[in-house]
């Protein structure tokens, strides 16, 4: 028998397989990096909101679906990242826990010192089974949960792609047509092409692709529109990881776990991250607290020294403070182009656009005074101030919030001959689109200033 040194005589030699894994793999590395990377990520989602509510002031109609659609997909893909590293991290935690439980309990439950019935007892020895097993399958599940969800942002950094794709050869269309209201045609008739396509191309190919004879021109048909599909869904990129998952998981759990992680990601978008924001879904109101009051609340979004320092609503006008001890009361009123765009067109007929849009190259060039001055008086005709109660016509001038970027109009009331005490601004909300009345919706209510001289 070979010579053996003395520290190693009681130590069984364990085979290869069997070894766990703080010798093979640097477990403490990862842990460190998942909760590095959770920290992170936690910060992003805050700065997405505040990026998505600045593009959001300055965007149309038709340019807001691009904008809501990538902010719901970059949310969605930061928190399956989040998920993903909080369960990796839970997952390494309750995993190294299991091995230190083994190394110093090797003989793993002692069923016999339980208080367990006979039958209770034998139950939960069968679905208990080894510590071993527990460790490997915390093992694979940690192992399996990186690929996850990469695949899964993955997939929605793919859509994104593709979507813009299909909206940037939509615009050229529109460009090319020269009809601006075609671009929603254009658009679908993509989308159409590059789903319809693939799709109708597989369906065949599962139905006759296995009769084509190799080499025939059944066969290099649909070996083109393979490279076509290959290509089309970014198999170079994200196809290893994806398939590779998607042909491992249980054939009756693959597209309800897919699709039902989705849904939940995107169901917590839309309820938390859009319609709680926006007031649409309430949770917990107070029956004898009125959510809006009307002119017996005073708001702090009206007062930019009680905001936030950088937060952006382009929806709320604004004074400087509640209690004035300037000579003026600065009144902004804020630009809001998804209904300022098509609701001063349409009450004003006469007023006619300032600038052109869509991408124009060079520099802007000096808007038409006269223009100017029409635009002006149609939008401070169409949401008129009040002081007071009684209808004042300030002159207003354009012009942008430097800390929030929000556009909008402003002009300085002078406080001189106003009583002590208080006082209040009404400005009326903005008319409402042609869009708005045929839909029903009912028009935003006043907003009720107070100040105090």
């Amino acid at each position: 028998m070979p010579n053996q040194p003395p520290g190693d005589a009681m130590e069984p030699v364990l085979p290869e397989t069997s070894r766990h894994e703080p010798a093979a793999r640097p477990w403490e590395q990862e842990l460190l990096i998942s909760g590095a990377v959770i920290f992170s990520l936690l910060q992003l989602p805050g700065w997405v909101d505040d990026r998505f509510v600045r593009a959001r002031a300055h965007v149309d109609r038709e340019t807001f679906t691009g904008v809501f659609l990538l902010y719901v997909y970059v949310k969605v893909s930061l928190y399956s990242l989040i998920l993903a590293f909080l369960m990796h991290l839970g997952g390494r935690g309750y995993w190294v826990g299991l091995i230190g439980l083994e190394s110093v309990y090797p003989q793993g439950i002692r069923w016999e010192n339980t208080t367990y019935g006979p039958v209770t007892r034998e139950v939960f020895r069968e679905r208990l089974g080894r510590i071993q097993a527990h460790i490997d399958a915390a093992d694979r599940f940690c192992s399996v949960l990186f690929p996850l969800a990469f695949s899964m942002v993955s997939l929605c950094a793919y859509s994104l792609w593709l979507m813009a794709m299909t909206a940037g050869l939509a615009y050229l269309g529109t460009r090319l047509s020269g009809d601006p209201g075609s671009f929603q045609t254009w658009f679908l008739g993509c989308v159409a092409v590059t789903v319809l396509v693939p799709t109708v191309a597989m369906m065949v190919d599962k139905r006759v692709g296995a009769r084509a004879e190799p080499g025939g021109r059944m066969h290099r048909v649909l070996r083109r529109f393979g490279v076509f599909t290959y290509y089309l869904n970014a198999m170079p990129a994200i196809g290893v990881m994806f398939t590779t998952l998607f042909s491992n998981a249980r054939r009756s759990m693959r597209y309800p776990m897919a699709l039902g992680g989705f849904a939940l990601l995107f169901i917590y978008v839309f309820a938390h991250d859009m319609m709680m924001r926006e007031g649409l879904l309430r949770v917990g109101a107070s029956p004898f607290y009125p959510e809006q009051a009307g002119q017996a609340a005073m708001a702090p979004v009206y007062y930019q020294d009680r905001r936030t320092p950088g937060e952006v609503n382009e929806r709320a006008p604004t004074i400087q403070s509640e209690v004035i001890q300037d000579p003026y009361v600065r009144l902004f009123i804020p630009y809001e182009p998804m209904v300022h765009g098509e609701s001063l067109p349409q009450r004003c007929p006469g007023v006619r656009p300032l600038n052109d849009g869509g991408v124009q190259l060079g520099r802007a060039p000096v808007s038409d005074p006269a223009r100017t001055r029409a635009l002006l008086a149609c939008w401070t005709r169409l949401q008129p101030v009040s002081l007071n109660g009684r209808v004042i016509t300030p002159a207003f001038r354009f012009t942008t919030d430097p800390e929030t970027g929000v556009r909008g109009i402003v002009a300085h009331i002078p406080v001189a001959g106003l009583p002590r005490g208080e006082n209040l601004l009404t400005v009326a909300p903005p008319p409402r689109t042609e869009r708005g009345r045929k839909r029903g919706k009912s028009g935003r209510v006043p907003a009720y200033i107070y100040f105090w001289l």
